[in-house]
């Protein structure tokens, strides 16, 4: 639907324009012009509605049962990748996610509106397969978030890849918040907190898709996982 709205606004405000110019304006032109404007902003409320909701999914505990589905990434077949069963056979995601429990920084990478990538390391917590994440909210990174809420996240190590790609929210939840204050401050031995409003974000990465592989033997490792939306 708003597909639809939005190619009649279009071809409506063509129309339209074409008639101003050939100044042959009447009442019912001028119906016609508030008519379109009103459908355009209609979808644009409509497209930002859409985002706005992702963005507070995202932005909740998961509530996941289960394990993601393993199987062998998408790549061209000049890489050599064997079957699942073939090789090292497909990772074992539990261990995996304690990879990503256990590790100290990650990348982060995120995209500026005029397109250029950009990647940043940050301390964060992985908990209930989510990954959290606190910074300032003029940073670039919680800039880039804002526009565009898609996030590429990896892990230090080359030799044991852990990738995780998703969608990332706020997260307005005080005692989620506090949940993961909590688990932050353990991991990294930092002081705790007093409690009171942090007017910068914690932003909460929702999995979508993951790939792992050992760097010595990426044909016979190789797993992406797919999560339940």
């Amino acid at each position: 639907m708003v597909l639809i709205n939005a190619t009649f606004a279009v071809f409506s405000l063509l129309w339209l324009i074409s008639q101003i110019a050939q100044a042959d304006l009447d009442p019912e032109l001028w119906f016609a012009l508030a008519f379109t404007l009103l459908c355009a902003a209609n979808t644009v409320n409509l497209l930002g509605r859409r985002q706005r909701r992702q963005i507070s999914k995202a932005g909740r505990p998961t509530g996941r049962q289960g394990q993601p589905r393993a199987r062998r990434p998408d790549v061209p077949s000049a890489y050599g990748v064997l079957d699942a069963d073939d090789g090292e056979g497909l990772k074992a995601w539990p261990e995996v996610n304690q990879r990503l429990s256990d590790a100290r920084t990650y990348w982060v990478c995120t995209t500026r509106p005029s397109g250029r990538p950009h990647a940043v390391p940050v301390w964060g917590v992985w908990l209930d397969e989510s990954f959290y994440f606190g910074t300032h909210r003029d940073s670039r990174k919680a800039r880039n978030l804002l526009n565009n809420p898609y996030l590429a996240l990896h892990l230090d190590s080359s030799e044991q890849v852990v990738i995780v790609e998703g969608l990332v929210g706020e997260v307005g939840d005080p005692g989620l918040r506090a949940q993961v204050g909590r688990v932050y401050g353990v991991k990294y031995a930092l002081p705790a907190e007093e409690p009171g409003h942090d007017p910068n974000p914690m932003f909460a990465l929702r999995p979508r898709l993951a790939f792992a592989w050992s760097g010595d033997d990426f044909a016979a490792s190789a797993t992406r996982w797919t999560f339940e939306e």
